[in-house]
């Protein structure tokens, strides 16, 4: 369910509490933590790094939730296919 805002999502993923997704981010798209910095990784593409997390006003807008295991279900959004968040970089 997405129910947290951007910071308490972020700030979730920054202690280590798991992965965050964005209610409109692309099918497969999720947000880690690696070192001190948050990456965004393409999970239906071999975990693919697709960069660092940057923020936007369409990032802020977002509901987030976290979870800890990157399992299909949790990867897809059901409202994704409308509005692509990534695509050849943020938007």
């Amino acid at each position: 369910m997405y129910s947290l805002s951007f910071y308490e999502a972020v700030e979730k993923c920054l202690k280590g509490e798991g992965f965050i997704r964005g209610d409109k981010f692309r099918d497969g798209i999720y947000v880690k933590k690696q070192g001190e910095t948050l990456i965004a990784v393409d999970a239906f593409h071999s975990d693919k790094v697709i960069g660092n997390f940057y923020v936007s006003a369409g990032i802020l807008a977002q509901k987030y939730k976290v979870f800890h295991d990157a399992a299909r279900e949790e990867l897809l959004s059901g409202c994704s296919k409308l509005t692509p968040v990534f695509h050849n970089g943020w938007k």
